[in-house]
């Protein structure tokens, strides 16, 4: 419910006709100020930042960040302001506005302003002099008129005459919503649609006589404020409201603590900001969200508590402690607490089946305790995120019946033996570690896993994802506690799995599948070891309907220091290994057409980037190119073309004598064959370096 400083006035269900005046069309508007991040999307998706002074004409897109806003100045001096997280555009052939998200406020000289205004579901046309045109969650929009007179013309052929004050929803379809009447000085006050520039409204002194009338009238008793909040919902016969006084009754019952405000949003009893995402909602609308977040919470039965559903409008949340960009979700609408306990097996979503994302926000910890269904949340976004743990408890299956499933926290986020079943995708993510042990995650979609802080343990899980897997630790763990490490796992992305930690990844005993797409590994400033691992990319056997057996895929291995592959085997059209330090294979089974294993990256120094290959059959590939600044080969059966490239380029003498370690040069040690030809110094000129053909062709590494 939207929590803004409203009142309203009885019995204004039917208004007169405001007869239609012309309008001149807008030709094109020119940026007269930028805040932050404002983004203008040309025809071929090419996103620019705003400039001041520059033109902003069809058919370009104008996009706003969050705590971003932007004023516009037409040739006609319409003043056009947009607010945060919005989406514009205009044509100027007709005056069609089409406002997919946010909120955006006109002031036109008398006669020229507004125009059509368009939604995903609603359309109306607005004629006015300084009105506030804002997205309702369900689709529609409202009209809020801060000066002069403005005429709302429905689809249903009726018409609504609102003065300064006055608002009205154009609902789902077009249809009408009774007109209210607001506080100005309550709306306007806090309003960065209003105050958030660098100069003021021309219309601002209008504004003010407004606001001086209106509370003339309140302290003559010719209006009466209800105390009563209006919502962003409506009917046509009645809007959604709440009383505050039974909520604030309710907060206070159970704690003391009394959120504190800044001027701008409120601050909880943990010390998260909450903010109206939405700048032409007044920052007190905060409160109520602020308060329910401070407050424990249990939800034990599978209809929600009102009292701490917040859904009208979305509020932004800051954390006591700076996150890197993107981590914490931003905006958050759905159902808030300091602490969340869920002992119900269910949770019906069907009261808010039209909002396409709704979150469960514990600003400290979210704890369910057994089994848990999320019913009747087809095609909806699902977000769980905690400031502090989310803690389930061994054995449970969670199940989101949903577009998408989240899961996040700022601490620890450890589940053993937990389920985790979604019919789209399911995303994980943590601030510090991401433990999974035992357990499986089956997503329709995409399953993505990230830790920032710490590292990422997956052992014992069974991991299946409709299309890719992507993990990703951003630790900078070595050795015995890695950035990630994956054991005993099978991990399936149909369309491709992606592996990456910023520190060691280890992955041992484990499968991992991309049935229709390609295989990465990436350690990005450390080392790769992968031990007795199966990685399979494309190559299944029967061919799923509508996938093509032929088309290629790819292993491919990144490591910051040095690649190691010990046992297992590798299936794909092309396997890559690429290190900045050493490339060691011993007794791994690969099999496929291209095979590239690089050591020491772009570097010229001798005593770095080796590459080790022993117990090895590559008779299989078309072509295998390797290097290393010293080439070391044990029991390694090649054929076809192989290309190999050392600092040298020369073949160490005693070609499968066990001779000493010549570095810088290729060194063929023991039991090197070709196409099972075991090589010589005698039989050298037939096999290394023939003038055409199948054989080993050695080169020297560019300086």
């Amino acid at each position: 419910m939207k929590r803004s400083a409203l009142f309203l006035s009885l019995a204004v269900t039917s208004l007169p006709l405001l007869s239609s005046r012309a309008a001149i069309d807008l030709k094109q508007s020119k940026f007269t100020q930028v805040v932050n991040d404002v983004q203008v999307i040309s025809a071929d998706q090419n996103a620019t930042p705003a400039q001041v002074d520059g033109i902003f004409k069809v058919p370009d897109i104008l996009r706003t960040g969050p705590n971003s806003r932007a004023e516009l100045t037409a040739d006609d001096q319409t003043i056009t302001r947009v607010g945060a997280n919005t989406v514009f555009s205009f044509d100027p052939a007709n005056r069609t506005i089409d406002l997919q998200k946010g909120s955006v406020l006109f002031h036109s000289p008398k006669g020229r302003g507004g125009g059509t205004v368009q939604t995903g579901s609603a359309t109306a046309s607005v004629l006015g002099t300084t009105i506030v045109v804002s997205t309702t969650p369900d689709g529609g929009f409202k009209v809020l008129v801060l000066e002069g007179v403005a005429e709302v013309k429905f689809l249903n052929g009726l018409s609504q005459q609102l003065n300064a004050g006055q608002m009205t929803f154009v609902l789902p379809g077009g249809g009408t919503s009774p007109v209210i009447v607001f506080r100005l000085d309550e709306q306007t006050k806090g309003s960065k649609l209003v105050n958030g520039f660098d100069h003021a409204l021309d219309s601002m002194g209008k504004i003010n006589d407004e606001i001086d009338k209106q509370l003339k009238l309140i302290n003559k008793d010719k209006l009466k404020d209800t105390g009563l909040l209006v919502g962003d919902h409506g009917s046509g016969t009645g809007v959604e409201t709440v009383d505050p006084s039974v909520l604030q009754s309710y907060f206070q019952s159970l704690t003391q603590f009394q959120p504190f405000f800044t001027g701008i949003g409120y601050f909880t009893i943990d010390g998260f900001f909450i903010t109206p995402d939405n700048e032409e909602n007044p920052p007190t609308d905060a409160f109520f969200p602020a308060f329910a977040l401070s407050v424990n919470v249990t939800i034990a039965s599978a209809t929600l508590d009102n009292r701490h559903i917040f859904i009208s409008e979305a509020f932004d949340v800051l954390p006591p402690e700076p996150l890197p960009p993107g981590f914490l979700k931003n905006p958050f609408m759905g159902f808030f607490g300091r602490n969340i306990h869920i002992t119900t097996p269910h949770i019906d979503m069907t009261p808010y089946a039209e909002l396409s994302f709704f979150d469960f926000l514990a600003a400290q910890n979210m704890t369910i305790d057994g089994d848990l269904t999320f019913d009747n949340a087809s095609g909806q976004f699902i977000f769980l995120t905690a400031g502090g743990q989310i803690i389930i408890a061994d054995g449970s299956t969670i199940t989101g019946n949903s577009g998408y499933l989240y899961l996040g926290s700022l601490g620890p986020m450890l589940f053993n033996n937990v389920t985790i079943n979604n019919a789209g995708a399911v995303d994980l993510a943590s601030h510090l570690d991401l433990s999974l042990t035992g357990g499986s995650i089956n997503a329709g979609g995409f399953a993505h896993f990230l830790s920032e802080g710490h590292g990422m343990n997956i052992s014992g899980e069974t991991i299946s994802a409709g299309t890719d897997v992507n993990m990703l630790s951003q630790s900078t763990g070595v050795g015995a506690t890695p950035a990630l490490a994956i054991s005993d796992s099978t991990i399936t992305g149909q369309t491709g799995v992606i592996i990456t930690g910023l520190g060691d990844v280890n992955v041992t005993g484990s499968t991992i599948n991309a049935p229709d797409g390609d295989v990465s590994f990436t350690s990005s400033a450390s080392a790769l070891n992968l031990t007795d691992a199966t990685i399979t990319a494309g190559n299944l056997n029967p061919v799923p309907q509508g996938l093509n057996q032929a088309d290629p895929h790819s292993i491919i291995m990144h490591a910051g220091t040095s690649a190691n592959l010990n046992g297992g085997s590798y299936s794909a059209d092309t396997i890559t290994v690429i290190a900045v330090g050493d490339v060691t294979a011993n007794n791994v089974t690969m099999a496929g057409n291209h095979l590239t294993m690089t050591a020491g990256g772009i570097f010229n120094n001798t005593t770095l980037g080796d590459a080790n290959l022993s117990t090895m059959d590559l008779s299989s590939f078309a072509d295998v190119n390797i290097s290393g600044h010293t080439v070391v080969l044990t029991s390694v059966n090649f054929n076809n073309v192989v290309n190999i490239t050392s600092d040298s380029g020369n073949v160490a003498a005693g070609i499968n004598t066990d001779a000493a370690i010549v570095r810088g040069d290729i060194n063929m040690v023991h039991g090197v064959t070709f196409n099972g030809t075991t090589l010589s110094d005698a039989n050298r000129n037939t096999y290394i370096n023939p003038e055409s053909g199948n054989g080993i062709y050695t080169h020297a590494r560019n300086p």
